[in-house]
């Protein structure tokens, strides 16, 4: 394998490896609010630091998917290429849904600054009443998740991975949208499970840099033919 190739992959794999350690750890992280204005006002006023920090992490998180996308399409040559191509397109829909809760995370931290509470809290309850986000950002949120689901099953068909890795991430899957959201530790649990299978991966596709390099073509196209 060349010199340049082995590096991106390696390159790709890290990058895999810390989208999965910042989704976890912003999940850890603790800021979170109920979904009335009240409490998510409380949480930018109270606990700006965390949301800051559990914002940054998400944000670090979702530039470092985008060329970790990249990694896994490589990785993943005959085996698979249909999942992993599908899960590609889909987890860059969910960059997008998790680039607006970067957005709206950062226009939280400003609102207890401007002084105008009454005003904010009713800013915030047209945000989460409003039909236009609701459609454009969930829809982005649930390709995220479902190309988790597509790349998982894809590294596994391709046999970069074993079964378990790809059994994690549906199990991350089933607890998050199975589970309701006031179940105490239900975030952690399925971003813990799908940050150790993507961390997997994410080693298994650097440790493919070092694999033989593809044999060259040989076909009888390939052959000059005698005059």
């Amino acid at each position: 394998m060349p010199t340049l190739t082995r590096f991106r992959r390696r390159v790709a794999g890290g990058c895999v490896v810390v989208f999965a350690a910042a989704l976890l750890a912003q999940e850890l992280v603790g800021a979170h609010s109920d979904d009335d204005p009240a409490s998510i006002y409380a949480l930018a006023a109270d606990r700006g630091d965390a949301l800051l920090a559990q914002t940054l992490l998400l944000l670090v998180s979702t530039i470092a998917l985008i060329p970790g996308i990249f990694g896994i399409v490589a990785a993943v040559r005959e085996r698979g290429a249909r999942l992993v191509h599908i899960g590609a397109g889909l987890a860059v829909l969910g960059a997008l849904g998790h680039m607006a809760i970067v957005c709206v995370g950062l226009v939280f931290l400003e609102m207890p600054k401007a002084g105008d509470r009454a005003g904010m809290l009713a800013l915030i309850d047209r945000l989460n009443e409003s039909p236009t986000v609701g459609l454009i950002v969930f829809p982005l949120i649930l390709c995220f998740g479902l190309s988790l689901l597509f790349l998982s099953l894809a590294t596994w068909r391709a046999r970069l991975v074993p079964g378990w890795v790809a059994a994690a991430v549906v199990a991350a899957l089933v607890v998050h949208f199975g589970l309701p959201e006031d179940v105490p530790g239900v975030g952690a649990v399925a971003n813990g499970l799908a940050a150790f299978g993507f961390m997997f991966i994410g080693v298994r596709v650097a440790r493919s840099a070092d694999g033989p390099e593809p044999a060259a073509d040989v076909s009888a196209a390939a052959v000059p033919q005698p005059a």
